[in-house]
């Protein structure tokens, strides 16, 4: 169940590939399920107030993600580069993580809910 002081109840359901679209590459109040979103490179991409669920981002590149008040549920971020990221605020539950690189990133009240986490550079 989603953190309701993090998530509003009602979200627009989206794509993520509607960050592409927006010339800041940006995401905000949108819920994204079942949707693979594999091997992309994104820099300075910023989500807030954000639901995904059940979605791949195996083996992408989001350079300096500005992450606010998000949600990740059975979510594959294996082998992700985040590079100089900035979480604020973000949950993830029932997630794999495994090889993940957060190279001089600031995470802030960030919670890892039975999430895998093997070989993730923190």
């Amino acid at each position: 169940m989603q953190d309701p002081r993090i998530i509003p109840a009602e979200l627009t359901t989206g794509a993520f590939f509607d960050i592409l679209a927006d010339e800041d590459h940006s995401l905000s109040y949108i819920q994204v399920s079942e949707e693979d979103v594999s091997h992309q490179h994104i820099e300075h991409p910023m989500l807030d107030h954000v639901h995904f669920e059940n979605v791949r981002f195996t083996a992408s590149q989001f350079e300096r993600l500005d992450l606010t008040d998000a949600i990740f549920i059975n979510c594959d971020f294996s082998n992700c580069q985040f590079e100089k990221a900035s979480w604020l605020r973000v949950q993830f539950k029932d997630c794999k993580l495994v090889g993940v690189d957060l190279n001089e990133a600031a995470l802030n009240n960030v919670a890892f809910d039975h999430c895998q986490l093997d070989l993730a550079m923190l």
